[in-house]
Parts: structure tokens; C-alpha cells; sequence
């Protein structure tokens, strides 16, 4: 998906460039190549926010990291790599759901107070103000990816339980 929106980007910004010579011209004249290079400047803007929405850079935490791969108005899909030992934070979500797939590792899943061994292929729904935590419970990473759906996603509408890590 990727590879095609950033195509598709370049696409654009190319039919964009080809009408901004037409219409500035090709000669050097200042008024012109300011004005071409403002329209350029625009347009790579716009398409640079638009990769940053669609795909995130990696978010460091003391338990592992997670790379925003979408981020929509309806929905947000994060990839989340645990180490091996650590666990993410005993917490609920007011406004949004969850489901986890788990790709890669072993984990101990809570939800609710009740605890399970799961591994790659197992997927879970966990319904808004359900508790939740995972923990790798493997010698390799953990990878899972979450689907968050609800109406706002921010990263303070986590209410922490307990937190191996100090965090409120």
C-alpha cells in the first residue's frame, strides 16, 4: 500500500509541476521561478503531511515501540513490538475499541482480570473500558498489530491501572 501512495503522490506532484511550467514558464525570470517555487514548496508540504498522517515514524516506550501504519478519522492501526519481559500497562480505553493480531512472539493476554497464553494468528476484540495488558512472555520480540476504532484515539485517553514503568 505504501509503494501505490507513494506513487500516486509522485503522480500528482508531477501533473502538478507540468501545469505550474505552463503556467509560470520556463524562463528564469524572478517573478516567475519565485512564484513556481512557492507552487512547489506547497505541493511538497501537502504531500509530506500526507505521508506523516498515513504513515508514522517509530514511538519509543521502556516496554518497546509502536509505529502508527494509519491514521484515519474512524480508525487508527498501530504495529506494537514488546520485548521480551515487558508489559504494557494495565489500562481502558472511553472512547475507543481495540482488536490485537498477534504476528510474531508468545504473550500473556489479560482482559478483565482473566489471563490467557496466546501466540501468532490469535486476535481479540477488547470492547471500550475493558482492562487490558499484554506481556511478552518469549525470548524473541512480540508483534502485534492493533485497530483501534471509536471517536478519538489520542494517546490520553489511556487510564492507567498499574504501570510497571511509573506512568499515570
Amino acid at each position: 500500500m505504501e509503494d501505490k501512495v507513494v506513487k500516486q503522490l509522485l503522480d500528482k506532484y508531477m501533473q502538478r509541476s507540468e501545469v505550474g511550467i505552463k503556467k509560470y514558464g520556463t524562463t528564469l525570470e524572478q517573478n516567475n521561478n519565485d512564484n513556481f517555487l512557492k507552487h512547489l514548496q506547497e505541493e511538497l508540504m501537502d504531500a509530506s503531511l500526507y505521508i506523516q498522517k498515513l504513515i508514522g515514524k517509530n514511538e519509543t516506550r521502556a516496554w518497546g515501540q509502536f509505529q502508527v501504519l494509519l491514521d484515519l478519522d474512524n480508525c487508527k492501526v498501530k504495529r506494537i513490538t514488546v520485548n521480551p519481559g515487558q508489559r504494557i500497562s494495565y489500562q481502558y480505553h472511553h472512547k475507543r475499541s481495540e482488536v490485537w493480531v498477534i504476528v510474531q512472539g508468545k504473550a500473556e493476554l489479560t482482559i478483565n482480570d482473566t489471563v490467557i497464553e496466546v501466540g501468532k494468528g490469535f486476535h481479540v476484540h477488547i470492547p471500550k473500558l475493558s482492562k487490558h495488558r499484554i506481556k511478552n512472555i518469549g525470548d524473541t520480540e512480540l508483534v502485534f498489530i492493533e485497530t483501534q476504532t471509536g471517536d478519538y484515539f489520542g494517546e490520553d485517553d489511556i487510564v492507567r491501572l498499574s504501570d510497571d514503568y511509573g506512568r499515570k
